[in-house]
This record gives structure tokens, sequence and C-alpha cells, in this order.
């Protein structure tokens, strides 16, 4: 593992590193932030981010930036499509790894393990496996699809907390980058970019940091005898369904809430 790229080993450490704060910066110009709850940020120790809803680009960096003005910032783990999807200029060497959902790479798993050993190690994931969580509209960025149970057992496997995250307004900021590229190039995405900053009405981005959840570091119950997948997959929903929407529905009452829209 090259420790140079993993973020959480502290400041800047050349050119590239500095064009990824300035392109933080560039983007978070174009939103204004509201943040509840970084007094659930802690200063110290290892720990897993899960946020909710993934509705577009901008919270991965909101996140970093709290998380920054507390102490070291996480490393990401996103989808491997994402290097070739989305402009480089958004991918900062150190702040994103890439991992096949599928087939999770061996190395990938190694050096995410290798973070959380690190006293001050964070990795951060996306809960839901997709933005596009209705399949009926593609452009409906908003509407929530099944979490991926990979972001609780590495929390698990590491023996260490998950902090849940909700971000609400990422849909409102550039939230398809790729699909600009696509038609338009890398080009296309500064052009969006800038536009976004010339905005004189900043969309808002609300934030609100949960509690730890430390369910999946319990020995108790049906689990104990080693069945991962079940673990991973109860305590997915439970973190979803009984922490997350909650917070969720209290910030946005009518909020689209999809795969766990509750069954009539």
């Amino acid at each position: 593992m090259d420790k140079e790229r993993l973020r959480f080993l502290g400041p800047p450490k050349s050119p590239r590193d500095i064009l990824d704060r300035g392109i933080e910066n560039l983007l978070l110009e174009s939103v204004r932030i509201h943040a509840e709850g970084v007094e659930n940020i802690p200063p110290t120790g290892q720990f897993v981010v899960g946020y909710l809803p993934h509705s577009g680009w901008a919270g991965p960096f909101a996140i970093d930036r709290l998380i920054g003005q507390v102490r070291e910032r996480p490393v990401w783990v996103t989808r491997a499509e994402t290097r070739s999807q989305v402009p480089h200029l958004l991918l900062g060497e150190r702040q994103f790894m890439f991992i096949t959902r599928e087939r999770p790479e061996t190395a990938v798993l190694k050096d995410i393990g290798r973070i959380l050993l690190h006293p001050q190690g964070i990795v951060a994931f996306a809960f839901e496996g997709t933005r596009r969580g209705n399949p009926e509209d593609r452009n409906d960025l908003r509407t929530l699809s099944e979490a991926k149970t990979g972001l609780v057992r590495i929390a698990t496997r590491a023996r260490v907390p998950i902090l849940p995250i909700i971000v609400l307004g990422e849909d409102k900021i550039i939230p398809s980058p790729e699909d600009i590229k696509k038609e338009s190039g890398t080009v296309g995405v500064i052009k969006a970019l800038i536009g976004a900053i010339s905005k004189k009405e900043k969309p808002l981005l609300q934030m609100r940091i949960l509690p730890f959840y430390r369910g999946h570091l319990s020995d108790e119950g049906e689990f104990s005898g080693g069945n991962i997948k079940a673990h991973a997959q109860f305590h997915t929903d439970r973190i979803v369904r009984e922490v997350a929407i909650p917070a969720l529905l209290e910030m946005e009452q009518d909020y689209p809430l999809g795969f766990y829209t509750p069954k009539q």
C-alpha cells in the first residue's frame, strides 16, 4: 500500500494534494452547509463512516471538511467503475480507494484493514449501492436504494463502530458528473462547476452526524456462531431502518424511501 496516498495521514504532501483540496474548496463554494451533531465526531480513534442518501457527489467533500475540522480525514471506498466514469480531477489521489462490489479485491480489503489499524484511521462509504434507486426514472437521484452490507462487514472485521451521517441536498449540486463527462468531457464538468459557483442563490446542504452505532460489535444473539452474511445483513437493515431513516425523516418528512418504503 502506498501510504503517501492515504489522506488520513495528515496535511497535503504534494502538488496533487493541494489541487485536491482546491477542487474541494471550489465545489463547496457552490453550496451553503448546515451541520448538526458535529460533537459526535470523536477527536481520536478508528471508525467507519456510512452516509445516506447518496444523491450526488458533494457529500463526501462536505463530510471530509467537517471531520477535518476535528481530526484526520477519512479515505473513501467507492465502486471501481467510478475511476473511469468520473473526471479524474474529482478523484483525489489520497481520497478514494476503488473496489469491485461483486468480487472485492483482496489487496484493497487488506489496505482498508491497514487503515483501520492506524490509531486515527477512518474509512467512509455510502450505504446505498447506487444513486439511482428508482428503476423507472434514471434521473431520480433521491429515491433510496438498498444498502450494501460491505460497510458493516468491514466495521465488524475491524471491531470499530460506525458513524452514520445524513446528507440532504446533494442532488442540487452537480449530482451526475459522470453524465456530464460522457456528453461533454471533463471540460463540461469544469464549466458546470464554474456555473454552480457563480450562482447567487446557493443550494443548502443539510447534514446530521448521528451517534456511533455499535450493535454489530456485540457477540450476543443468533449470529454469534459465525454467520457473517446474516450478521452483516441484519445490522445493515437495522442501522438503516432504525437509525438513519428516522433521522432522515425528521429532516424531510416526505423523503422518498424507495426500497425502504413501509409495506402496506
